[in-house]
């Protein structure tokens, strides 16, 4: 069934994984929760006929559903879509869909070649851009750094959500959407995928680290370009500074950021930040100097990501205003 995101009438939401249990029984996983329903066959069929052109009360009328009742437990638990595009998950963080797949996974071999190509070639790219930058003689040119800057940060932010879905689409993952977000204090893009069907810990963790990967080969793509074209070697270099920054800040242990999911997922701390904060709390109440050495670097490990929640917003403000003031 074809849904129509943009339709008069509310719409089953894209985030949904559905299996069915037997018994005219359904479980519907809202992936933007972590919650997951059991549905009888009336009310998920109900759900599952809202595309978006239908009138949801003549929907009810033909399968003998309360409509009033069930589009309110819908709503609230974010299993249907009433507001177009844009999404207010919470007071701090906004997502508005730009792109929704045909498809939310895929047999082809796209996929693998795009994530085999990244992970294997992200590291030599980088060296061979330094290698350039370093040890060969070519003409700077000033002129276009701040479009180099702008190119840059659309390239970077839309290639490394890319790379996110290529990677989690290359093990079997699911891909749902993507889009724009604003989350706390900084906007940027995203991509809504499910890895939970993928088994093996490495192969995740290369999923989530995959957007820095390409942030990375984007760095020395450009720092390349920027002795070949020496025209172009201001906006060049510009866009490989601003993509090795993207890099870094994406390796930050801040909720919602590669890294901190990246290090969750090394130390079995799916809820990122959450977790970080229930697993401190249960640790500190015992004797530290008792804990293995294993245990050790988690509560470490944790302590960073929760003062770089702190850290973070200050450093980006302080960034952003230098960036500016260079402008001026």
């Amino acid at each position: 069934m074809k849904y129509n995101i943009d339709g008069k009438y509310p719409m089953m939401a894209n985030w949904l994984l559905v299996n069915k249990l037997g018994d005219g029984m359904y479980s519907v996983k809202n992936l933007l929760t972590d919650e997951i329903y059991e549905l009888d066959s009336q009310t998920y069929h109900f759900l599952r006929n809202l595309n978006g052109n239908r009138n949801p009360y003549k929907v009810a009328r033909k399968l003998g559903v309360d409509a009033e009742k069930l589009m309110d437990f819908f709503n609230v638990n974010l299993l249907i879509r009433t507001e177009g595009r844009t999404l207010i998950i919470s007071s701090g963080t906004i997502l508005h869909t730009v792109f929704i797949p045909m498809k939310k996974n895929t047999k082809s071999i796209i996929p693998k070649l795009y994530n085999l190509g990244l992970s294997v070639g992200f590291l030599p790219m980088l060296l061979y851009g330094f290698y350039r930058i370093l040890f060969t003689s070519y003409r700077f040119n000033a002129d276009y750094m701040l479009l180099g800057y702008v190119f840059a940060i659309a390239i970077g932010l839309t290639m490394h959500e890319l790379s996110h879905a290529m990677a989690c689409l290359c093990y079997g993952g699911n891909f749902f959407e993507a889009g724009i977000t604003w989350q706390k204090f900084y906007p940027g893009a995203y991509v809504l995928i499910d890895k939970s069907g993928i088994s093996s810990k490495l192969k995740r963790v290369q999923v989530d680290a995959a957007g820095v990967e390409m942030n990375l080969m984007l760095t020395g793509i450009f720092l390349v370009l920027s002795t070949v074209i020496e025209v172009l070697s201001g906006f060049f270099l510009y866009a490989a500074m601003i993509n090795g920054i993207l890099a870094v800040f994406n390796l930050a242990f801040i909720d919602g950021l590669d890294g901190s999911s990246v290090v969750g997922e090394l130390l079995g701390l799916p809820d990122g930040v959450d977790g970080a904060k229930n697993l401190l709390r249960k640790e500190l109440k015992l004797n530290i100097k008792e804990a293995s050495e294993n245990k050790k670097v988690a509560i470490i490990s944790c302590a960073i990501m929760l003062v770089y929640q702190i850290l973070l917003p200050i450093v980006l403000v302080n960034n952003i205003l230098s960036i500016i003031g260079g402008f001026l």
